[in-house]
């Protein structure tokens, strides 16, 4: 088995430290891990905040690179 190594700046880290800061964000993309797809309602469904809370967040992870979303 070989390793992949990934090769992060400092300013992707930081992007995705921020990221993974706010635990109803690391929430979400948990979810969103376990379901590998998942549309946003069902998120809005999931979480206890509103729909324009979840899309702040699911920005924040996009601009991140932890997922990415398509309509």
């Amino acid at each position: 088995m070989s390793e992949t190594q990934i090769e992060l700046t400092d300013a992707q880290l930081q992007r995705i430290a921020k990221a993974i800061a706010d635990p109803q964000r690391f929430a979400i993309l948990a979810c969103i891990a376990r379901a590998e797809e998942i549309p946003c309602k069902q998120l809005v469904a999931e979480f206890p905040i509103t729909q324009a809370t979840i899309s702040h967040h699911l920005k924040e992870l996009v601009a991140a690179e932890l997922i990415h979303l398509r309509r």
